[in-house]
């Protein structure tokens, strides 16, 4: 796994519990894990995890 790999597992990881456990909107985690663009974090926990962010939202 490569640095970068392993920071955006990071993000990732961090971004799935904001999402289970708080109300913050995607906007909000993404500023907070270190994304400037929702749309970026989006992308990644959809190519991860093969869910959208509502997956988790919802308790899957």
């Amino acid at each position: 796994m490569s640095p970068i790999q392993f920071v955006q597992r990071i993000r990732i990881e961090t971004a799935r519990s904001l999402l289970e456990t708080t109300r913050l909107s995607v906007e909000e985690i993404a500023g907070k894990v270190g994304y400037a663009e929702p749309s970026t974090l989006r992308r990644l926990i959809r190519r991860e995890t093969r869910h959208s962010p509502r997956h988790f939202r919802s308790g899957g």
